[in-house]
């Protein structure tokens, strides 16, 4: 309301590492409470051109900025095998401005000759000047891992929750009687299974890519919410544990507030994921990708700002200025045309899901995404011993545009490293895999 002029679709940059620190910042000095825990529930590595460049460089930068106090594995962070993550982790813990972030995977086991030996933590205390004390436990998902990353030979992960379990007992032995789990197994297994354990009182998780907010905050951001922010459940004890997530890729910082009692018992969560926003860009994509006027860019920034979700931040200029020593590389990358493309190929990972941002759910209804389609034909022509090629719905992300396809479209579009494999199949076990 208010506006100028008449549009439906205003594009609106957030998130990103230099936004986040700055909210961060703002976040803490602005706080009740001097106790404050920065935490990364995993998957930082793979699925973007800073990855495919620098391999986990970028990313150890862009986290030493911000300064976690604890970071639990994904199942992306093996995607190349145990020596590509433990260099990761070394250029993490080796950065000036925040060196020695725990790496926490109670449930990870290094093979014997694994580069992760000593790396990792299952667990760690964060003591704060008041003498409060906060036992934080790292958890990743076994499965996914172990069938659809790449451990090394030896490396193999143990049950999420009997693992927690212990880890939980063996902080509670030593006093702590406040515990976080940092999880990468996905918001449903969070509350099947860890918010089922013994002296678990938050729980902080990630994989499973859950928006958690209002609707309101869901339909500004395009997106859909699975519940509000947090969920509060009962843990084996009869007490109150606390569940949220931060949704996904760098958009935005979750900001809850938990109050314990004298025993160390939760008595009230609460809190909602917060979105930086760029106040100085808007773009009027109805009338042809024009800016906006400065009155009313005014109208959409108090819009948003009406809103706890969202706070106009500028870029923090430390972490600004190191990605762009990265991005200067990427730009490059991105400007290397390497096809064109004569119309838009619709992207669904199954028909008529809607993910695609160039093709309606009636375009993909009767046969699906084109996109993908597209890239199993490609592995045929690489492989002329094979007969048919089949690929997980999730290893292809993106639409192909209409235009020129570039280095990094491609790298968008497939971003993971994945090995082709030919074998012997029976036409009932395609049947089955196609089914399953």
């Amino acid at each position: 309301p208010g506006l100028s002029v008449t549009t439906s679709d205003i594009r609106v940059k957030y998130g990103g590492f230099p936004r986040l620190v700055t909210l961060a910042n703002e976040l803490i000095s602005n706080a009740s409470t001097p106790n404050i825990l920065k935490l990364h529930a995993g998957d930082a590595l793979t699925g973007t051109s800073y990855y495919t460049l620098f391999k986990g460089s970028a990313d150890a930068e862009m986290m030493s900025h911000l300064c976690f106090d604890a970071f639990a594995l994904g199942n992306h962070e093996f995607d190349h095998g145990d020596a590509s993550l433990a260099t990761f982790i070394d250029e993490l813990h080796n950065k000036s401005a925040c060196p020695g972030t725990p790496v926490l995977a109670a449930n990870v086991v290094p093979g014997a000759s694994s580069a992760l030996q000593g790396k990792i933590l299952p667990s760690t205390i964060k003591t704060f000047d008041d003498g409060e004390k906060v036992g934080i436990v790292g958890i990743d998902i076994k499965a996914k891992t172990e069938m659809g990353s790449s451990p090394s030979p030896g490396t193999t992960l143990t049950d999420e929750a009997a693992t927690a379990q212990a880890a939980i007992d063996a902080l509670l032995s030593t006093g702590v009687d406040k515990i976080v789990l940092l999880t990468h197994i996905g918001r449903a297994n969070d509350m099947a299974w860890m918010a089922k354990l013994r002296g678990v009182d938050i729980i902080i998780g990630g994989d499973s890519h859950s928006l958690l907010s209002s609707p309101d905050t869901a339909q500004t951001l395009g997106a859909a919410a699975e519940a509000l922010y947090p969920t509060e459940l009962t843990n084996a004890d009869g007490k109150k544990v606390c569940i949220a997530q931060a949704w996904e890729y760098g958009h935005g910082l979750g900001q809850l507030q938990v109050s314990f009692d004298a025993s160390g018992d939760v008595t009230s969560c609460s809190g909602h994921p917060t979105f930086p926003f760029d106040s100085t860009s808007y773009e009027d994509r109805t009338n042809g990708k024009v800016p906006l006027s400065a009155a009313d860019a005014s109208v959409v920034t108090a819009w948003l700002e009406a809103k706890p979700e969202f706070v106009a931040a500028a870029e923090d200029n430390a972490t600004k200025a190191a990605l762009d020593q990265f991005k200067d590389q990427v730009e490059v990358l991105k400007t290397a045309t390497i096809a064109s493309v004569p119309a838009d190929i619709c992207y669904d990972r199954f028909p008529g899901q809607g993910r695609s941002s160039v093709c309606s759910i009636a375009d993909t209804q009767k046969h699906g995404g084109g996109a993908c389609q597209l890239v199993t034909e490609g592995f045929l022509h690489v492989t002329p011993s094979a007969d048919i090629a089949i690929q997980n719905a999730g290893g292809c992300r993106t639409d192909i545009r209409q235009g020129n396809f570039t280095f990094n479209d491609a790298f968008t579009l497939l971003p993971f490293a994945n090995s082709l494999v030919t074998f012997e199949m029976t036409g009932a076990q395609i049947h089955a895999v196609l089914e399953d």
